[in-house]
């Protein structure tokens, strides 16, 4: 009955999903509280602080009230401490804690299928080879038989035979080969699901443009490689300037739009030299470039910055003029042995430097004094 009740409880139906079931395991302090009345706070909670209950922000949030997740817990009192919290910080709460969790929970499921799948192809060819051993059995017994054969009715029923076998096995590849095709195309759909599957859980959920987790990645595999002789590796750091005040000012939707919009020209300028770039966090991007300049990294980051000045910005609602929204940028070179947090802090640096010295600036970590 209980089932039943949340079953019919929209919100009850959506904490029990999140939550893996019907039961939850609550923190200490939050133990006597029911799905639905977690499920209430979560509501609550969004609504008081004019948060999109979108099902990633649900999530969180129902994580925090179940008191399941320490570390969500921490982050989110920690932001509520900090000033509050509003949609965008709590989907980058979910990009961190609960997305990895998605790609592993998607990639077992399609781990299930292909499972599945390899038995029935394997069902598939021991079905036709027991098969053909068993004609090929009866063959050489026939075959054996004509031998020294005076009864020609004996020998034509013989014949008849091998032709019902023939027949019989040809039917029997036809009916494999439109199994093989069947599962052929089976597991054409589960790749498609895990490219799918692994596409998203490493593009950014506003954006559109690679997440933390592709950047990590490409960071690494950069760090691993030797320095070339005659290329040169950069880290770039972008972080859009008052986009506080944006937000403040204008409101969440067009701030989010300025974050789209940015994204999609560090994406075109990345196009246009080769580099790989993404949404680092909030309204910070990076950008991993390697070019034969060893002033590559000055050069995308004057081209990022001069591009984002001279596009005139409007509200999509009536029109109305926001103003000139800029960015700063940091650059770093890597050096023969930087680790990964190593390089990102030298273009951490360089980014506060530019910040510090007036904004709308690209400033390289070799100018700092470190």
């Amino acid at each position: 009955m209980a089932k039943k009740q949340v079953a019919n409880d929209p919100a009850g139906l959506l904490a029990a999903v999140f939550s893996g079931g019907f039961g939850v395991q609550t923190h200490p302090a939050q133990q006597t509280c029911s799905v639905e009345e977690i499920s209430r706070k979560v509501l609550t909670f969004c609504s008081e602080r004019a948060i999109s209950p979108l099902p990633a922000v649900y999530e969180l949030v129902f994580g925090y009230f179940a008191g399941d997740h320490a570390e969500i817990v921490e982050a989110v009192d920690a932001e509520l401490a900090n000033g509050g919290i509003d949609t965008e910080r709590v989907l980058v709460l979910h990009e961190k804690f609960l997305r990895g969790s998605d790609l592993a929970m998607a990639v077992d499921c399609i781990g299930a299928e292909l499972g599945v799948e390899l038995s029935s192809l394997e069902r598939i060819t021991r079905s036709g080879l027991d098969g053909a051993i068993r004609s090929r059995g009866e063959l050489t017994r026939i075959s054996s038989g004509l031998t020294g054969r005076a009864n020609s009715q004996e020998m034509m029923r013989l014949v008849q035979r091998i032709r019902e076998i023939v027949v019989q096995e040809s039917n029997n590849v036809t009916l494999m080969t439109e199994g093989l095709d069947v599962a052929r195309n089976r597991l054409a759909t589960i790749e498609r699901d895990l490219e799918t599957c692994v596409r998203a859980a490493n593009t950014d959920f506003l954006t559109g443009i690679a997440n933390r987790r592709a950047l990590d990645a490409r960071l690494a595999a950069m760090v691993r490689r030797s320095c070339s002789i005659d290329g040169h590796d950069f880290v770039v750091m972008f972080d859009i300037d008052h986009f506080k005040r944006v937000n403040d000012t204008h409101g969440h939707a067009v701030g989010d739009n300025v974050l789209r919009e940015f994204a999609g020209l560090l994406k075109r300028e990345c196009s246009a030299m080769g580099a790989f770039g993404g949404r680092w966090g909030g309204e910070e991007f990076c950008v991993l470039l390697s070019s034969r300049d060893e002033n590559g990294g000055a050069i995308f980051a004057e081209a990022v910055r001069r591009r984002l000045e001279e596009v005139h910005w409007q509200r999509l609602s009536d029109g109305g003029e926001i103003g000139q929204i800029t960015a700063s940028a940091g650059y770093a070179l890597r050096i023969e042995g930087d680790c990964q947090n190593v390089l990102v802090e030298r273009a951490d640096r360089a980014l506060y430097a530019a910040k510090h010295r007036g904004r709308n600036l690209c400033v390289g970590a070799q100018e700092l004094t470190f």
